[in-house]
């Protein structure tokens, strides 16, 4: 068990804004150590999700047949088919090694995907896809914390400017209601919508953040305990031939 200096000292060895381990061998020890457990949920929560939006996509071209659904059912098809074939990519044993240079790309490709969808569909479902999105690219990936906060920074972003379109811009509208109480009602709307989504990113990201560092400091205690083993048998085998 290490005691207060011990966990001061592991503390040190953390960067408190990136969480990387100042020690670059120790970083690549930690990454190559932790890569089969991420690559595990990361194939996981992929298959789950293509697996969903192929359901969706085969639910809606069968409940809705007119020109228009028609053709965002070939586009989502055609979208589906491509992530299938990351998916395969994804599942290869070779994928591996190239896990944390590929992976953020890929989540980036995912959530312009999701932007596609929200501007081409009319309705709500945006609130739904970009809570969805902040919970699933924040579990522990091992992708690097800046990534995580910049993707989600840019969900947001479009979050806003989506929900603000949706209020204001849209034919979405309540034609028998007072103006001015569809005006309080579109801010309260907008300003609902906003700090959920805000709320939940913030929540899953400290949960990561607090996830990930100490996970990395286990890591280096486990690294530590490793080294001071292998110090005292050398001094041992030194003294006891």
């Amino acid at each position: 068990m290490l005691n207060p200096a011990d966990a001061n000292i592991v503390d040190m060895k953390i960067n408190k804004w990136t969480l990387n381990i100042n020690d670059k061998k120790l970083e690549r020890l930690f990454k190559y150590d932790k890569v089969r457990d991420s690559l595990f949920l990361f194939r996981a929560l992929f298959f789950i999700v293509l697996m969903l939006f192929g359901f969706f996509t085969l639910l809606e071209s069968q409940i809705d047949s007119d020109h228009q659904t028609a053709i965002m059912s070939y586009i989502s098809l055609g979208i589906f088919l491509g992530f299938l074939g990351l998916l395969l990519l994804i599942m290869t044993s070779s994928y591996q090694r190239y896990y944390y240079s590929f992976t953020s790309n890929i989540f980036f490709l995912f959530i312009t995907a999701k932007f596609f969808f929200d501007w081409m569909y009319d309705g709500y479902m945006f609130n739904l896809t970009s809570a969805l999105v902040s919970l699933i690219s924040t579990f522990n990936y091992n992708m690097g914390l800046l990534k995580t906060v910049l993707l989600n920074t840019i969900c947001i972003i479009e979050h806003i400017i989506r929900v603000n379109f949706t209020y204001y811009y849209s034919d979405i509208n309540l034609n028998d209601v007072d103006e001015n109480e569809m005006q309080i009602a579109e801010f309260y709307a907008v300003a609902s919508y906003i700090i959920l989504i805000i709320s939940i990113t913030a929540i899953n990201i400290f949960f990561l953040y607090k996830s990930e560092k100490l996970t990395r400091k286990d890591f280096i205690a486990k690294e530590g305990i490793k080294l001071n083993r292998s110090e005292t048998d050398d001094i041992l085998s030194i003294l006891v031939p």
